[in-house]
């Protein structure tokens, strides 16, 4: 199975099955150069990382940015099922353009990519299980030249 296929079955899945259960999709290991590009841009060595994505990541993006209106009033537009198949094209470490911590206190990256229109994805960095997880995703349109 692709990894489109994994997405479009988690997304599926977190649309269906009931809240309590879980269902992670394994996205691969850092390569390399992911590896030294981010530790040259974020300051953390992250070899060994693998970059994931579960039910309660796509559902907290559907609850809180998959609404038209009220992405509308933040300047923003909404989430669709059929946007969680671009995460692989957003993953790209020239893409990285802020490290920051969450309330948690976790570090978190985020990544910043065109395709159509303007998208944002947070992965925490937990430290215990080596995975770059994803936090949320939100998407605005392009700026104007």
């Amino acid at each position: 199975m692709t990894r489109m296929e994994q997405i479009a079955q988690l997304v599926e899945f977190t649309l269906t099955a009931p809240k309590d259960k879980n269902f992670t999709v394994v996205l691969g290991k850092l390569k390399a150069h992911e590896v030294l590009a981010i530790e040259k841009k974020a300051g953390i060595n992250l070899e060994g990382y693998t970059h994931i994505v579960d039910r309660f990541a796509v559902g907290h993006t559907l609850k809180l940015h998959g609404n038209d209106k009220e992405e509308a009033l933040r300047g923003q537009i909404a989430v669709t099922p059929a946007d969680f198949k671009k995460i692989p094209r957003i993953l790209k470490c020239e893409n990285i353009v802020y490290l920051g911590k969450n309330s948690k206190g976790l570090d978190c990256i985020l990544y910043e990519a065109i395709i159509g229109n303007i998208f944002y994805y947070v992965v925490e960095v937990r430290t215990k299980r080596k995975h770059l997880a994803m936090a949320t995703m939100y998407k605005r349109k392009p700026r104007k030249k």
